[in-house]
């Protein structure tokens, strides 16, 4: 009897000190999140899923080309919280294919609550420039205001303050006004700490009630937004093809040119051919006067001379 009372008392105490061990903080009772991520290749989009939901969800693997090829839903219930993670191959190769991007909205239906644009710690990389540029083009204001910057390898910092880390590098400072100061960092190599997942559930909550829920509201739908997308970039289609056209009426108006240019040279060519014969038929009639001038003189002379000659003749 004394065992067993014993033994209920340890396991009230042990469920006790668990219990108290977890806040409500860590708890992260609340409604359900849907995460999209962005970025590069080999950046830890996957990894950080795979940290987020507390398994490995999706393939994260060290490869020097990206690992993941298809957009991947996962969704898994996180200490009583509904999570949905929706990993994406990189930014750049998902969105030149119009059937990845219709699938990855397929998979965010009705839209994520947040845009993760992961990048590691360390070098800003060319890729990761163009992702920037590629967000600006295209990401609507909306979408922006539901981005946050998640920065992997967190313990590559070695202590240093993230403060510090961003003064170093003007584009990550640009891109983190882009985002409206919006980050967080996180270190894959630590799938245990659930603090810091539950850190950047605090921060996308916060997020989506200062936005209202953007993506969730009525105000816009992810389906609306690639609808916008779409038409915008018809309307650069429409703007390139006008630009073509533009640019082939000068080429041909220069092409004409050209050839009426061409025809005016041949038609002087001939003109000129014309003249130069012309006036060397006047000279050749000149120089004949000038000789049949030269023989009526000499016939004149000759006849002249005759008559001296013969003036005798005269009186016969």
């Amino acid at each position: 009897m004394l065992i067993w009372l014993a033994s209920g008392a340890f396991l009230f105490f042990i469920l006790y000190i668990t219990w108290a061990s977890v806040t409500p903080k860590d708890l992260q009772i609340g409604p359900e999140v849907r995460l999209m991520m962005l970025g590069t290749s080999g950046a830890g989009k996957s990894a950080t899923g795979n940290t987020i939901l507390g398994r490995n969800a999706f393939r994260a693997e060290a490869s020097p080309v990206s690992v993941t090829r298809t957009c991947q839903r996962w969704t898994e219930v996180v200490r009583g919280r509904k999570i949905t993670v929706i990993d994406t191959p990189s930014i750049m190769e998902m969105w030149q294919s119009s059937s990845q991007e219709s699938e990855c909205v397929q998979m965010a239906s009705p839209g994520p609550h947040v845009f993760l644009l992961v990048i590691r710690v360390g070098r800003f990389t060319e890729e990761e420039r163009k992702t920037v540029a590629w967000i600006k083009e295209n990401l609507q204001e909306e979408a922006l205001m539901s981005t946050m910057i998640l920065f992997t390898g967190g313990d590559l910092l070695e202590g240093k303050p993230m403060e510090m880390f961003l003064n170093e590098s003007v584009e990550l400072q640009k891109l983190l006004r882009l985002c409206g100061g919006r980050y967080h960092i996180m270190n894959n190599r630590e799938t245990r700490d659930f603090k810091q997942v539950s850190e950047l559930l605090n921060k996308i909550d916060k997020m989506t009630h200062d936005n209202k829920s953007i993506f969730n509201s009525s105000r816009i739908s992810l389906k609306e937004w690639r609808s916008s997308r779409l038409k915008e970039e018809e309307r650069c289609v429409e703007k390139e093809r006008k630009i073509r056209e533009e640019e082939e009426r000068k080429r041909g108006e220069i092409r004409k040119g050209i050839r009426e240019m061409e025809k005016k040279r041949r038609e002087m060519k001939v003109w000129d051919v014309r003249e130069e014969e012309e006036w060397k038929r006047l000279i050749r009639e000149r120089e004949i006067r000038k000789e049949e001038e030269a023989k009526r003189r000499v016939i004149e002379e000759e006849l002249e001379i005759y008559k001296k000659k013969n003036w005798w003749n005269v009186f016969i």
